[in-house]
């Protein structure tokens, strides 16, 4: 498998369908078949430049989420903080209260959109969800009997999942607001929770995966149904191993070894599922003719990359962009692709930008 230049890492196709018995076996996700062009599954890519205002400077992305005109991302590098983005990359809203008062916290561990209303809420420290609205305004505050790494808005409540425990609960806000379990994730010595989306959405499907598991599900009324169960180099020897061992015990060159992939992305299309997911570098799984291949493509991909509607979206830092290097390493050949001008002010801003992959409507056929 060869690097992929400037690019995040490798990245990775694999192509997995329904119509089997229980939850369809993944191959060995280290393997690569060939490599596929980019236009073989994008028609269009577009770059949104996200500008800044005097009063913050947008770091790292570590979450990306959609609701009307609005992108919201959250800034966990600087100053843990969501942003609310027009269509044009203009900062409309932004949401930044350190402190220890009502509506304040001391960092996000995860946030989320209703796909229903717009409301965002801010999974916080010390434990407690800050609601806003979709113009990141202040609505409520529920205190949590326990600290939790990911949340997600479901039904009338939220999907909380605890790393400590590995554990889903749920806080269900039309009745009595008290938090009940109901899923018990695999477990082991090795923590992950920081570096994982975990729940995942794709339109009105939502998905759940930790590395500890192996597995990814989809969580319909509450039950969590496996949907694939992944294979990957030395992987009963990393369970083992990480069932055994603090994972701060071991080397570097230990830990590469026993790195697990870890699911950050899901495509739905029919019955057919594919997913994006990380393993010591980035990869990307892709449908391709109906069939399991494991493929090179040349796109940039992170953990933060979501699915909206019929696009891929995913970041990149601007100083980054160059149209010349797309050009000469052929990687978007086929594909319309919508520049930005790079004034020399934006370089020297160093601001993310979104990247958005418009997949064609017979991607994977």
């Amino acid at each position: 498998m060869k690097h992929i230049g400037a690019f995040c890492g490798m990245i990775v196709a694999l192509y997995a369908c329904g119509g089997q018995n229980g939850a369809p076996h993944v191959r060995d996700l280290d393997d690569v078949d060939k490599s596929i062009s980019t236009s073989s599954f994008v028609s269009q890519v577009d770059f949104l430049p996200l500008l800044e205002r005097d009063s913050f400077l947008l770091g790292e992305i570590g979450g990306i989420r959609k609701y009307g005109d609005f992108w919201y991302v959250l800034d966990n590098k600087q100053r843990e903080a969501v942003v609310a983005f027009d269509s044009s990359g203009h900062p409309m809203h932004l949401y930044d209260r350190r402190g220890h008062a009502e509506g304040e916290y001391a960092d996000i561990a995860g946030f989320d959109v209703s796909p229903q209303t717009g409301d965002v809420c801010l999974l916080c420290g010390s434990p407690k969800i800050i609601v806003l609205d979709k113009e990141l305004k202040f609505k409520r505050e529920i205190n949590l009997p326990d600290f939790y790494w990911r949340i997600a808005w479901y039904g009338d409540g939220f999907l909380l999942y605890s790393a400590e425990h590995a554990t889903v609960d749920y806080l269900d806000l039309a009745k009595d607001g008290k938090v009940r379990r109901i899923f018990q994730a695999g477990s082991d010595k090795y923590n992950v929770a920081g570096t994982e989306p975990v729940f995942m959405r794709d339109g009105d499907r939502l998905y759940f995966h930790t590395e500890q598991s192996d597995a990814l599900y989809e969580i319909r009324d509450f039950d969590f149904v496996p949907v694939l169960s992944l294979d990957y180099a030395l992987k009963e020897e990393t369970n083992r191993v990480l069932q055994t061992r603090f994972y701060g015990d071991l080397s570097l060159q230990e830990r590469m070894k026993y790195a697990r992939p870890s699911v950050n992305c899901v495509m739905t299309k029919d019955s057919c599922v594919s997913f994006i997911y990380s393993r010591m570098l980035y990869y990307i799984n892709m449908p391709y003719n109906h069939r399991y291949v494991n493929s090179v493509l040349k796109i940039d991909c992170g953990k933060s990359t979501v699915k909206v509607g019929d696009q891929l979206v995913s970041w990149k830092y601007m100083y980054g962009y160059d149209p010349e290097m797309y050009a000469q390493n052929h990687l978007y050949d086929g594909v319309k692709v919508n520049h930005f001008v790079l004034t020399d002010s934006l370089k020297k801003s160093g601001n993310p930008m979104l990247v958005l992959y418009t997949l064609k409507e017979n991607f994977g056929e």
